[in-house]
Formats: structure tokens, C-alpha cells, sequence
């Protein structure tokens, strides 16, 4: 996300001018920090974002069922960072929305939470064993 890119730039930075890692591992370290802030923080604020709504229960149920999802499928990456953004929140605020619609059952509010994690992995471009990519998709995913 936006705010876990920022951080983990500035983290370096500060690691680097320290002599505290190599500046030419800045990317490795970039990537690696961004990774983890990224899970703490989008987590952090679907639940945060649930309780202000109060949806707290069904955020919780959202936030466990989507990240074990997402590392099964080896993570949702988009095109770029505001595209991430933009599908990951929109994809709740909607599971949000279709548990609403169907009140009271919390299989069927598990089971939605569930189908909406598989279609953000069905969406994301990352490559596993069951979605193979073509030469051209990966090289443009490596140079975003």
C-alpha cells in the first residue's frame, strides 16, 4: 500500500545513511519492509475501518479469511500501488456490503469473506501453479 511504501523507503533510508545495512541492498530491504508494514497496516485499518462501522466481527472474519487467501495464492499484486489500493479497499467495502445484505448467518458471511478473497487472487497478475503467466506478462510486472 501507499503508506507501507513511504515508510519502508524512509526506514531505509535512515538504515543506509547509518551504515547500517549496504546501500546496495536498499531495494532487497525496501521490498522485505514494505511486504510487512503492508500486512500490519492494511489489516489494521480493515478492522479499525470495521469498528468505526461497526462491522468490527465481520472485519475480523474478512481479515482472517483473506490472508492466508493471499499468501496461498502468493499475494494480489496490481499494476501499480494505487491500483492495489483501490481494489483492496473496494473489495471489502463490497464484502462488507454483501454481508449486510445477508444478516445473521455467519457461514454465508464467512463463505462471502471467502469468495472475495479468491476473486482478488483471481484478479492479481502473481504467478502460481494453478495460473501460469506468459513471458511477456511476467517481464511486465518486473519492470513495474
Amino acid at each position: 500500500m501507499i503508506l507501507s511504501e513511504q515508510l519502508s523507503k524512509k526506514i531505509v533510508n535512515i538504515m543506509s545513511d547509518n551504515n547500517i545495512i549496504d546501500s546496495h541492498l536498499d531495494a532487497a530491504y525496501i521490498y522485505c519492509i514494505d511486504f510487512a508494514l503492508d500486512l500490519v497496516l492494511f489489516n489494521l485499518s480493515i478492522i479499525i475501518i470495521g469498528a468505526l462501522t461497526h462491522n468490527f466481527i465481520l472485519s475480523v472474519i474478512y481479515v482472517t479469511v483473506l490472508v492466508p487467501t493471499k499468501m496461498l495464492a502468493g499475494g494480489a499484486h496490481a499494476g501499480s500501488t494505487y491500483a492495489c489500493c483501490s481494489i483492496s479497499y473496494s473489495v471489502y467495502l463490497l464484502c462488507m456490503l454483501l454481508c449486510r445484505l445477508i444478516p445473521g448467518i455467519p457461514v454465508l458471511n464467512i463463505l462471502v469473506c471467502l469468495v472475495t478473497g479468491i476473486g482478488i487472487c483471481a484478479l492479481s497478475p502473481v504467478p502460481h501453479k494453478n495460473k501460469k503467466q506468459s513471458y511477456q506478462a511476467k517481464h511486465k510486472i518486473k519492470n513495474n
